[in-house]
């Protein structure tokens, strides 16, 4: 078991320079325990990873060219490149068959927590192009502390971003969290997307 990168972007995207989206998660569905550094991920080797279809629905979504989930991971693919970073809100795994989730996610450490989130944001010039984070799933009480930190980090460290909070990225959620975006959110999504493909209208 290795350490699960608590940032990860797809493909060749950290040499690239159009805008980010940060899309933040709970904690990640994994058995390394460990959470720290940079590194990538493959949806191609989880396509049916519901949060990572979550967010690259919404940028699907701002566009009659893509219009749905598969077309715009398509896109990406032969880009080899894509707008979308992903990070959660607590420094350790868990995976989704695990029981006992609330004592878990009680018992880390608010610190470690912090320092978690601080971790996440100061991989520079990466997360520098960070315009727009989404916080998903996270109003529970026991992420009240990731929330603050990513709001109040994010200001320090990167500067100008704008920060939505939504409900799960999870299909049934999907009429929720479009709500929840508002016209600020599609907008802010609809804008990173002109930056990565600009022929994407």
């Amino acid at each position: 078991m290795g350490k699960h990168p608590a940032l990860v972007y797809y493909g060749d995207t950290a040499s690239a320079g159009f805008d980010l989206v940060l899309f933040v998660g709970r904690e990640p569905n994994d058995d390394s325990h460990e959470v720290g550094g940079l590194g990538t991920y493959d949806f191609a080797k989880s396509p049916r990873c519901a949060f990572w279809n979550g967010a690259y629905g919404l940028f699907a979504k701002q566009s009659d060219r893509f219009g749905k989930t598969a077309a715009f991971k398509r896109h990406c693919a032969e880009r080899r490149a894509s707008p979308i970073v992903i990070s959660d809100a607590l420094p350790f795994t868990l995976k989704h068959s695990a029981v006992g989730k609330a004592r878990a996610r009680e018992a880390v450490d608010q610190d470690a927590i912090r320092s978690h989130v601080k971790g996440v944001l100061s991989h520079k010039p990466l997360v520098g192009r960070i315009k727009t984070i989404v916080l998903s799933g996270l109003q529970a009480p026991v992420f009240e502390t990731s929330r603050n930190a990513y709001r109040e980090m994010s200001r320090s460290m990167i500067g100008d971003v704008e920060i939505f909070e939504t409900a799960f990225l999870y299909p049934t959620n999907t009429r929720r969290i479009m709500t929840d975006l508002g016209t600020a959110g599609h907008a802010s999504i609809a804008k990173a997307l002109r930056s990565f493909s600009p022929e994407a209208r």
